[in-house]
């Protein structure tokens, strides 16, 4: 009985190579992968569970900073939008002490659209003087990257993607129902500051086209008639 199944696991083994296009060669295939797999363990898993543990904790690293590298009511002088004593320490803290990766200045809003321009534009001079360069060189970097910002922004950022494969897909109707629904045009921020409304040249998930993010949640494959449903989804 021995040799037998033996001599028949042999010959299923052998024919093994001739059925890989049938249910026989699957099932062969996916014993040698899974044989292989068993017998690698655990080196191939190591770096992506390590990266799942880390994850949350990469998150609370970046939120933690930032909440550290924003310049809240408390760094400015209460007559104007100036930094005090307390603010230009903690901007000169953020730009010379803080690790490279986490130098970014965040300015918190103030009590209307004015004031926190002008804390913007305040705030913008000292890291020009601080890093020796023109003003200009910062409001260029500010301007290109879609996710710096000099204006204040609502609580759920949406960002029609108007890249060539969106756009062709119907990004445009998307982005005027989406203005049409808030009240306010490309660029805008409706009044009660809860939504912004922006476009974006490319997201990089031109299969899903056309898409939209809010914040960091992506939507894909997006229709005008889905633009009410989205807006639901951020009470």
């Amino acid at each position: 009985m021995r040799r037998y199944l033996i001599a028949g696991l042999l010959l299923a083994a052998a024919a093994a190579p001739m059925a890989e296009a049938g249910p026989l060669g699957k099932f062969f295939a996916n014993m040698r992968r899974d044989y292989r797999r068993n017998n690698c363990w655990p080196d191939p898993f190591v770096a992506p569970d390590r990266a799942h543990v880390y994850a949350p904790f990469g998150v609370m690293v970046q939120n933690g900073w930032r909440a550290y590298n924003t310049l809240g009511e408390h760094h400015f002088r209460p007559d104007d939008a100036r930094l005090n004593e307390a603010g230009m320490n903690r901007l000169r803290a953020i730009l010379s002490e803080a690790p490279p990766e986490y130098r970014a200045v965040f300015v918190a809003g103030g009590a209307d659209p004015q004031l926190t321009a002008a804390r913007v534009a305040e705030v913008q001079e000292l890291v020009a003087k601080r890093l020796g360069l023109l003003r200009s060189d910062v409001y260029g970097v500010i301007s290109f990257y879609s996710y710096f910002t000099d204006k204040p922004v609502g609580k759920y950022k949406i960002n029609v993607c108007t890249g060539t494969a969106c756009f062709v897909r119907g990004a445009e109707r998307i982005m005027h129902e989406f203005s049409a629904a808030l009240g306010v045009h490309e660029g805008g921020t409706t009044k009660d500051m809860k939504f912004t409304l922006n476009g974006l040249r490319c997201v990089g998930a031109c299969s899903l086209a056309p898409v939209v993010m809010v914040n960091d949640r992506v939507y894909g494959k997006v229709t005008a008639k889905q633009v009410a449903q989205i807006l639901a989804d951020h009470p």
